[in-house]
């Protein structure tokens, strides 16, 4: 990968220079499935108490989220109005910034964020050569002078089925090389789901980004998140 991004051992996160970058937190997702049936405590503790470790470890001054902070598409959620704000404000008293490239989860999201807090626009921006953006819409045309795009949006996981026919789902990073290249990241939300690459390849799932840059979705290189190098994605189609 581009030497200047270093993703973070056994976590869905990166790191540019002192920066923590982390995508799809989909807070509120919990009012989603509490619609339908399911009970789960809000995971904002969880995400709090994540952050900070990472944070005693790394020392970095700046998180930026590459989109999705929150879960309802249109609107704002009446778990959401309790959450997010109270989300962001905890990161801002470990005395980082926050910048916060929107997602398509994003809709009305300044009326949620702290004065404080950064919102690009949602086509991205540039930090040492690198494009950061959340990857539901298109970047400008100089991010093709960039080295490298990092995008989330995609949640991407691969499938393996056993001879018995039982499923796992494991989350990737996936990189393609090219010029620039594209790293997506994976969810830093582990109960979202996300979408199987390995046998949904279609343009209406992976989005725009890869026909915009000429890259073959099937060339991409699949890591873990403990960084171990899996194969190419053309080795696990199914």
């Amino acid at each position: 990968m581009y030497k200047l991004v270093r993703p973070i051992k056994g976590f869905p996160a990166l790191l540019i220079d002192k920066k923590l970058i982390i995508a799809d937190l989909h807070l509120g997702y919990e009012y989603e499935l509490e619609r339908h049936g399911i009970k789960l405590p809000p995971r904002i503790k969880y995400f709090t108490s994540l952050l900070q470790k990472l944070h005693s470890e790394l020392l970095f001054d700046t998180i930026i989220i590459l989109g999705d902070i929150k879960h309802h598409v249109v609107g704002i959620s009446d778990l959401e109005w309790q959450i997010v704000p109270s989300f962001l404000n905890t990161l801002l008293d470990m005395n980082v910034s926050i910048t916060i490239v929107p997602g398509n989860h994003d809709g009305n999201l300044l009326n949620l964020t702290p004065s404080n807090v950064e919102i690009k626009n949602v086509r991205g921006f540039q930090i040492n050569k690198i494009w950061l953006l959340h990857g539901h819409a298109l970047p400008p045309e100089e991010a093709r002078s960039s080295k490298l795009i990092v995008m989330a949006h995609l949640h991407p996981l691969i499938e393996f089925i056993d001879e018995f026919g039982f499923k796992t789902s494991l989350p990737v990073w996936v990189y393609l090389r090219g010029h620039p290249s594209l790293l997506v990241m994976p969810a830093f939300n582990p109960f979202v789901g996300g979408l199987v690459i390995n046998k949904n390849l279609k343009e209406e799932y992976i989005g725009p980004l890869f026909r915009w840059l000429k890259l073959d979705m099937k060339a991409a290189e699949l890591y873990s998140l403990d960084l171990s190098f899996l194969g190419p994605l053309s080795f696990f189609l199914i």
